[in-house]
């Protein structure tokens, strides 16, 4: 499947493409740079599929790819000790439920804002969670100065 992307977008990415080269001490062929223009995929999907189809399930297969990513390398879903199997679901589950919940976080300020970076939410709740737990042990009292802290971060730096 192939369509030809905007003007912009090919300039931006021959830009990416010549800078690469240039770092590595090689000129970028022209058939590269020409290709620049094409967003290109090969799936292996039937004939059924038209090419927006493609595109569409392309993207949505991103968000996919980008959101376990997080998952493992932020939130550390893979990494487990080496200890009985019920410290270990333990551990899973509450990973899980802190996966729920950053995402539950960050669909607010991703519906805010189009510039809005997973990785980085995903940095600023682990860096603001420990401050949560003072606001638990006193029955929740502080919880609104929390949440208008976290939002605001989130605003400003995811």
């Amino acid at each position: 499947m192939a369509w030809r992307v905007s003007a912009s977008a090919a300039a931006k990415q021959c830009r990416q493409v010549k800078q690469r080269a240039r770092k590595a001490h090689y000129a970028a062929s022209q058939r590269r740079l020409c290709l620049c223009a094409w967003e290109i995929i090969i799936p292996n999907l039937s004939e059924a599929w038209t090419a927006q189809q493609g595109l569409d399930l392309y993207r949505v297969r991103w968000q996919i790819e980008v959101l376990f990513k997080a998952w493992k390398s932020d939130l550390h879903l893979t990494t487990c000790g080496y200890w009985r199997a019920e410290r270990v679901l333990c551990q899973l589950y509450a990973t899980l439920i802190g996966v729920v919940l950053c995402h539950c976080i960050f669909a607010t300020v991703r519906y805010t804002t189009t510039e809005a970076s997973l990785f980085k939410a995903v940095r600023i709740l682990r860096r603001l969670i420990p401050t949560l737990l003072p606001i638990i042990r006193r029955q929740w009292w502080g919880i609104g100065v929390w949440t208008d802290r976290l939002r605001q971060a989130l605003l400003t730096f995811a």
